[in-house]
């Protein structure tokens, strides 16, 4: 039977992990839809795409930064990459996967499953012109770039509990003279 502490840092490795592959997940799909928004002549094009999942088709007009429309579709990202997170985050740790091909294996069913919901449930939640913009192919692109980042991310989050290095990475440091650290 687990005790309180035992449940504890259970609970702060899931925290620790879903927020290191959340941030990177992010991150990554935010650079991709701001660098394809950019190649349509409009940064934020897909980022207040996004926005209509709420906002509906008051966004299909909106170009550039908006306050209204640029912060709900920020804010949908990176909501919905914690959520996937989560979800990739509670199952690698339930399974006990913490590197390897099982964790890969995990990080690709939550980015095929968020593929999915995203492919075939948010255009009928969105207007069908709101979610266009974002073609098939770029969507994949970006679930591939979801699949790579949350294993790296919790990784990332959980190395100082598995390494013995005091690097995230895991690099050896170099110590120089004169250096105190």
């Amino acid at each position: 039977m687990p005790t309180d502490e035992g449940r504890a840092a259970a609970r702060a490795e899931l925290t620790a992990a879903t927020v290191g592959a959340g941030a990177v997940a992010a991150a990554a799909t935010g650079g991709a839809f701001v660098a394809f928004g950019a190649r349509a002549g409009d940064p934020l094009l897909h980022v207040n795409a996004l926005a209509g999942i709420l906002l509906d088709s008051r966004v299909s007009f909106v170009t550039g930064p908006h306050a209204v429309v640029t912060s709900v579709g920020a804010l949908l990202l990176v909501a919905l990459t914690f959520l996937w997170a989560a979800l990739f985050v509670g199952a690698a740790l339930t399974l006990g996967l913490r590197r390897g091909a099982g964790l890969l294996l995990a990080s690709c069913t939550a980015a095929v499953l968020a593929f999915c919901v995203d492919a075939l449930v948010l255009p009928r939640l969105a207007g069908e012109s709101t979610l266009a913009a974002l073609s098939l192919p770029r969507l994949a692109l970006v679930h591939l770039l979801l699949a790579g980042a949350f294993p790296i991310g919790m990784r990332l989050a959980l190395s100082g509990r598995y390494s013995t290095s005091d690097d995230a990475l895991g690099a050896p440091r170099v110590y120089r003279s004169g250096d105190d650290g």
